[in-house]
């Protein structure tokens, strides 16, 4: 009861009939629905009605949450997609792009609330956690800057500090000034790859303990043998999610006793 009294409302972001469906089944569960057939005006009316979930299922959901998690007076709204429950590799996607999960569109209507209830009590839950606890630097250096945004946004979550860089070069610099507790680097990126960057931070009596966690694809996954050579703490393949994520690094920081406030 006391989780219902808290929500002010809920965005519908949906370009089909099945909009008005969710909006009825969450309007019988108590919660404030104001629908939007489309993201132009969904992104009109969130700062207007200030919810805290953010339903969408439309054919540019990736600039809609690009843009709310972009955005610091959004980026705590809890934002869940429709998807088909058969299409892993989609939600792989979706939480990439910094969703914070994902709702079977095939799911029973009456068990819309209850699921959306449960995911924002587990969402406040988390937010609360990580502003409680102290943030931990981290340094992330990847010439992606989409997975950078989702990586940022993902472990803001989880209580970590992140500091981006877009290349080798850049990141040898941030990583000297952050003095980061974990780096998260990506194995190919153009002038100096990723294992350059782990051997430059090896050979540095001054980096050299720091746990190195690389990005792989499955198509570069044959050099995390030379990686770990080098001295990889650790991998993570592509398409990242961000929970796991999360707990891949506490993982490794608990190993190299560098986990504060967790």
């Amino acid at each position: 009861m006391g989780l219902r009294k808290r929500i002010s409302a809920v965005v519908i972001i949906e370009d089909d009939e099945f909009r008005e469906l969710v909006r009825y089944n969450l309007f019988l569960d108590g919660f404030k629905v104001i629908p939007a057939a489309n993201s132009g005006s969904g992104m009109e009316l969130i700062p207007i009605e200030q919810p805290e979930v953010v339903l969408l299922e439309c054919s540019d959901w990736t600039d809609v949450t690009t843009k709310l998690k972009q955005d610091a007076k959004t980026r705590d709204i809890i934002l869940l997609v429709f998807t088909p429950g058969e299409t892993i590799n989609r939600i792989d996607k979706v939480l990439s792009y910094g969703a914070d999960d994902c709702i079977d569109k095939s799911i029973e209507p009456e068990m819309l609330g209850k699921t959306v209830r449960e995911k924002l009590k587990k969402h406040q839950k988390q937010i609360k956690k990580a502003r409680k606890s102290k943030q931990i630097p981290i340094v992330v250096i990847d010439d992606d800057a989409g997975l950078r945004r989702s990586v940022e946004f993902n472990l803001n979550k989880e209580g970590f500090d992140v500091y981006n860089a877009q290349d080798g070069p850049s990141g040898l610099e941030l990583v000297k000034k952050v003095k980061p507790a974990l780096i998260l680097l990506d194995i190919v990126m153009p002038g100096m790859d990723g294992l350059e960057v782990l051997s430059a931070l090896k050979y540095d009596s001054k980096t050299s303990e720091i746990p190195v966690i690389m990005l792989t694809s499955e198509s570069t996954l044959g050099t995390i043998d030379r990686a770990y050579e080098i001295g990889a703490a650790d991998y993570v393949t592509k398409p990242i999610r961000g929970h796991k994520l999360g707990e891949t690094l506490k993982k490794n920081l608990k190993k190299s006793n560098r986990l504060f406030g967790f």
